[in-house]
């Protein structure tokens, strides 16, 4: 049976006996402005109730434009020290590792700067030393890296041999860098788990990305964010093993909820099914 690592925390009691209960915390220190950006004791004390064995940082989408040289998460507007050091600080007082976000695509678009963004990653984990490293969020789901906005070549009037190379020669770009910056954070003598960011298996993008990627096979952990419809929440054990249907290795679903409606837009965590990001 699989190992599953888990982000959140309410699918550990469906699945596998080898999950690693944890929390994704995306723009979490921005939140604390009136105590330097650091939770209050209260907020520290609630995290502490729920023993996570594993925090996020930076989050999902925040990571895609994480620079560990700047104020805050990197972006414009912001001030002070990087909330990196808040990080650091905040899994020890709760006595978890962390789970870095490695900003892989800034460096998939602005190849140019390549060098800059594997330099930053690395000057990221050796002060986190994380015990997990993802190599970007969500990767896949980007026209802009992958060279297709759908997982459907119908909707580009085009061959489906000439959608599949597109897909298969970006998912190439991204395994060079993905080995690149494993490589440049082993040579710094850490050695996390690396996880690559997969795709939903229900479509060509997807099989194809996935197929890519798995025929490397230099990583610890595929990486699956799953949201599902309402309409799957009695079926939602099933629905997880087909979206991770041919994973050979440890399956980290680092993000996960239930989305209302048709499920064709992101999902919105529903605190009334007790699913919400800490």
């Amino acid at each position: 049976m699989k190992k599953i690592f888990f982000l959140l925390f309410i699918v550990v009691s469906l699945l596998t006996k080898a999950q690693v209960k944890g929390y994704n915390n995306p723009w979490f220190f921005g939140n604390f402005s009136a105590t330097n950006y650091y939770p209050s004791v209260s907020v520290l004390n609630q995290i502490k109730a729920l023993n996570p064995k594993v925090l996020r940082f930076p989050g999902g989408n925040i990571a895609n434009g994480y620079d560990v040289t700047k104020p805050g998460y990197g972006y414009p507007k912001e001030t002070g020290d990087n909330y990196i050091y808040n990080q650091v600080r905040l899994s020890k007082d709760i006595g978890a590792q962390t789970a870095f976000v490695a900003n892989l695509y800034t460096a998939l678009v602005d190849p140019d700067n390549e060098a800059y963004w594997i330099q930053n990653i690395v000057t990221a984990v050796k002060i986190l030393n994380p015990k997990y490293v993802e190599l970007g969020n969500e990767i896949p789901i980007y026209s802009e890296i992958t060279g297709v906005n759908s997982g459907n070549p119908n909707l580009f009037l085009t061959s489906k041999a000439k959608f599949i190379s597109t897909v298969t020669a970006s998912a190439g770009r991204y395994v060079t860098l993905c080995q690149k910056v494993i490589n440049a954070v082993r040579a710094a003598g850490i050695y996390p788990l690396f996880g690559v960011t997969m795709d939903q298996p229900f479509h060509d993008r997807g099989k194809t990305w996935n197929s890519t990627i798995r025929n490397w096979g230099g990583y610890d952990g595929e990486i699956f964010h799953i949201y599902l419809t309402t309409r799957t929440v009695t079926t939602t054990k099933t629905s997880i093993t087909n979206i991770i249907a041919g994973s050979n290795k440890p399956v980290w679903i680092t993000e996960w909820g239930w989305v209302h409606g048709n499920g064709l837009f992101p999902a919105q965590w529903d605190p009334k099914l007790g699913i919400h990001v800490t």
